[in-house]
């Protein structure tokens, strides 16, 4: 049977929302690889999202052959493109913790040495070097993360006026918290921190209210096109904030976590499981009432005590004396 292009197209849009990490999401997508005559940008597409799908279910080798291919596809066809192949740190962490650190590196290394600096790429340049760094650092390769900041910084200074450049600040801040803790260089954290949470609030000031914008009329998932498109206002600030007060909660700066987090929470933005399990842990490292967190955990819709105590082990007794296992 023949294939629409366009018409599956649609379909995909219409299974992101409702089937992202499902088999038949994969099915899809692999339908469309195996039988489709796809031109170089569709087949870029294509291939971006079943790495996706193999990175979320943690499926390094089988990732690994398909991220192969899509590295391939793009030194063949349009090197200028190379960071659309790494600019994802779920890929990132599935082939590193895969064993294929040497793989994903030399993939990193050749968008780097062969996509100019140019606009045109400038957000797949971006995002590729938010997710190396991020994933070098939660491998522990400082070395390799210290080197992605360096490229970072200079992307930040290539033109002010980027409609991304402050979520751009504000990520290239959080990651260097996070550098500065790992590597236990406490006078810059504390700078750093601070200079942090001052980009947050002059953007708040700035955006105010302003409601997220939807996705549906974006370009394609995972798309060149949609690697191009530069962060709204109103959804860089949400994720740039909620990243933030993780960071800092991370790198032991309750208050500050804590702060982020409630701003978020009073403009009625949700945040998942992990990001309540690190804010339940800032208010008790804030206050250490026990009530206050059972109040909270019994409030979430989505945070269970065993996630809690797997994210911050510490909370165990907080929670397990109020909820004693039945004799």
């Amino acid at each position: 049977m023949q294939i629409d292009l366009d018409s599956s197209k649609q379909e995909f849009r219409r299974l992101v929302p409702e089937k992202l990490g499902s088999e038949e999401l994969l099915a899809f997508l692999l339908r469309l690889w195996e039988q489709v005559d796809l031109t170089p940008d569709d087949a870029g597409w294509v291939l971006w999202n079943i790495c996706d799908w193999y990175a979320v279910a943690r499926d390094s080798i089988t990732q690994h052959k398909y991220q192969s291919e899509f590295f391939e596809l793009v030194k063949r066809s349009f090197p200028e493109r190379a960071h659309w192949v790494v600019c994802d740190s779920t890929q990132a962490n599935t082939l590193i913790h895969g064993g294929f650190l040497d793989f994903w590196s030399k993939c990193y290394q050749f968008a780097n040495s062969n996509a100019p600096c140019v606009a045109e790429n400038r957000r797949a340049r971006f995002e590729a070097h938010r997710a190396n760094a991020a994933s070098y650092m939660k491998f522990g390769e400082i070395e390799r993360a210290e080197s992605v900041l360096e490229a970072m910084a200079s992307l930040l200074n290539e033109d002010s006026q980027w409609p991304s450049q402050e979520f751009a600040s504000v990520t290239y801040s959080t990651l260097l918290v996070g550098f500065y803790a790992a590597t236990g260089q406490t006078d810059k954290l504390e700078e750093t921190a601070a200079n942090l949470e001052g980009l947050l609030d002059d953007w708040l000031t700035r955006v105010g209210d302003a409601q997220l914008v939807r996705l549906e009329g974006m370009p394609l998932f995972g798309s060149w096109q949609f690697f191009k498109v530069d962060w709204p206002p109103a959804n860089g600030l949400s994720v740039g904030m909620v990243n933030a007060a993780c960071e800092l909660a991370k790198a032991g700066r309750f208050p500050a976590a804590e702060r982020l987090f409630r701003i978020q929470r009073d403009r009625g933005r949700t945040l998942n499981e992990y990001c309540e399990a690190l804010f339940l842990l800032s208010c008790w490292r804030n206050r250490h009432n026990r009530d206050e967190i059972i109040c909270l955990l019994d409030e979430s819709h989505s945070l269970t005590a065993e996630y809690l105590i797997e994210v911050a082990p510490e909370m165990a007794d907080v929670v397990r004396e109020e909820r004693p296992d039945p004799a």
